[in-house]
């Protein structure tokens, strides 16, 4: 170990089952960097490609491309808050419920209701947004519009009803 350290080696890696030679290396000379590669009851790939990315922090080049098999990529945002919207902008005309097998509801925030046929449950539906109900807007936090409590005790005593 002094022999090699004295010759400008720094990093040393111990490749056995179990790290015995990793401490006595760190006692010999404390400025070089040990990686052990292996050790008992751990995944012997796992702790290998670990020990690789240590060597890889201390400024070792690794050639990962013939260690772990190439895979389909997804690209990133060039801008980290790059988004894309996928919702429409326009607002649509109300839907035809009746079509959809549900009946109207003469409630504001629930728009149509049906009845389950296998349990006979009743399931309540409707659409909430500040651009149909500009009110909500006004009940926001940090600029997210909330549903204001009362609303949701409004729509609880319909259910109930």
């Amino acid at each position: 170990i002094n022999h090699l350290s004295s010759n400008g080696y720094t990093t040393f890696i111990e490749t056995s089952p179990h790290p015995t030679l990793t401490p006595s290396i760190q006692e010999t000379n404390p400025n070089t960097t040990t990686i052990h590669t292996l050790r008992n009851e751990q995944d012997d790939t796992a702790a290998f490609l670990t020990a690789l990315g240590h060597a890889h922090t201390h400024g070792h080049p690794i050639t990962w491309h013939t260690l772990i098999p190439p895979t389909k990529t997804t690209p990133l945002p060039t801008y980290p808050f790059q988004h894309t919207h996928f919702w429409l902008n326009e607002k649509t005309a109300d839907a035809d419920v009746e079509s959809a097998g549900l009946s109207r509801t003469d409630h504001p925030l629930l728009g149509a209701t049906t009845t389950l046929a296998h349990s006979g449950e009743t399931v309540l539906t409707g659409r909430l947004s500040p651009t149909q109900h500009g009110w909500l807007a006004d009940h926001a936090v940090n600029g997210t519009p909330l549903l204001p409590g009362t609303a949701l005790v409004d729509i609880a005593l319909h259910a109930g009803d």
